[in-house]
């Protein structure tokens, strides 16, 4: 009897044990950090243009790609995969470099882009086009994306 006893109390405490690691590592209240890809990198496009200035779309299938985008090459992009942001962003320098980073809320699930220009010192002021693949949005998700100028 004390043997039943003493597994029971064992085994009752195992699964308190384990149940409390599983909500420690499930309330991990950071945010996830999402590798972005371009249709650069990943469809070698490089002459990239959309009809727009200091605002991005979210281009959600191929239709609205081959009507919005101008582009050197036919990127197949997986819109069942991904979803496109793409944007222009007046400068008032030359550009030095963009940097991207994509976020997902631990919280809500939402996704951050952050769009970081840093500018040189050159007088002209480009148009510059950005673009990002990122996981398909579902329905309930929002996108969240800032466009940060640096100096350098």
């Amino acid at each position: 009897m004390k043997l039943k006893i003493v597994i029971l109390a064992v085994l009752v405490v195992s699964l308190y044990a384990c149940h409390h690691d599983s909500d420690s590592i499930n309330n991990d209240s950071s945010d996830i950090n999402i590798e972005v890809k371009h249709l650069e990198t990943e469809y070698g496009c490089t002459d990239i243009e959309v009809n727009l200035t200091n605002d991005y779309m979210v281009i959600r299938n191929f239709s609205d790609y081959t009507q919005h985008v101008n582009s050197n090459c036919q990127a197949n992009v997986d819109f069942s995969t991904y979803d496109l942001v793409i944007g222009k962003q007046q400068l008032s320098n030359g550009l030095a470099s963009i940097d991207y980073e994509l976020t997902k809320e631990h919280e809500t699930s939402n996704l951050n882009l952050k769009i970081t220009f840093t500018l040189n010192d050159t007088a002209e002021a480009p148009n510059v086009t950005y673009n990002a693949l990122i996981p398909k949005l579902d329905e309930h998700q929002e996108l969240n994306v800032e466009v940060v100028i640096n100096q350098q």
